[in-house]
């Protein structure tokens, strides 16, 4: 089941701000949409606002155009739904011989 934003402050205190509550509803689409396991969604959504407690509502602009979301965000979601990341490599190891 895909959440809303609306739904982020039922699964955490920590979406105080509509931006915290999309950042949220973000993750937890992701990693449901990636594992399709939605106790790890929530997990993981509820982390990632816990590991970036000072994101705040975006300012507002005047010229009414979209600007980027803060990198912590975009990092933080990259991170959690595991965008970017190397594939772990299998360690060499010493013989002995």
């Amino acid at each position: 089941m895909p959440w809303k934003h609306t739904d982020a402050q039922k699964h955490t205190h920590l979406a105080d701000t509509p931006a915290r509550q999309r950042q949220w509803s973000y993750v937890a689409n992701g990693v449901l949409a990636k594992t399709g396991d939605e106790a790890q969604a929530i997990e993981t959504a509820n982390g990632v606002l816990k590991a970036h407690p000072s994101m705040k509502e975006e300012p507002a602009h005047n010229s009414g155009s979209k600007s980027a979301p803060p990198a912590a965000s975009v990092t933080a979601r990259k991170s959690a739904l595991g965008v970017g990341m190397k594939p772990h490599s299998p360690a060499k190891h010493w013989s002995g011989h």
